[in-house]
């Protein structure tokens, strides 16, 4: 019965074959499960990038309409301080 024998072989190492393949497809599923979470952390990670940089702009904003008028109140100042140069040195005379 050596063909029997040589069909029980060749069912054997199916099936061992077989149970490689289910293991590779597991290990896969895995692979793929935690590139999923992967992906998902990155994600979620940018939406906070983004949002603190929203934030950033947001400040640099009302730290730029503060000191607009600062701005102006120092143009103001230095205009005054040159008026005042030239009245002392009026009277320096």
């Amino acid at each position: 019965m050596p063909a029997i024998d040589g069909i029980g072989d060749v069912v054997s190492r199916i099936g061992d074959l077989q149970t490689v393949i289910a293991a590779a497809v597991e290990e896969q599923t895995a692979t793929a499960g935690e590139m999923g979470r992967n992906v998902a952390e990155v994600a979620g990670s940018s939406s906070e990038i983004a949002m603190n940089i929203n934030g950033v702009a947001s400040a640099a904003g009302v730290t730029a309409s503060v000191v607009a008028p600062s701005r102006g109140s120092a143009d103001d100042l230095a205009r005054t301080s040159e008026e005042l140069r030239a009245l002392v040195a009026g009277f320096q005379v």
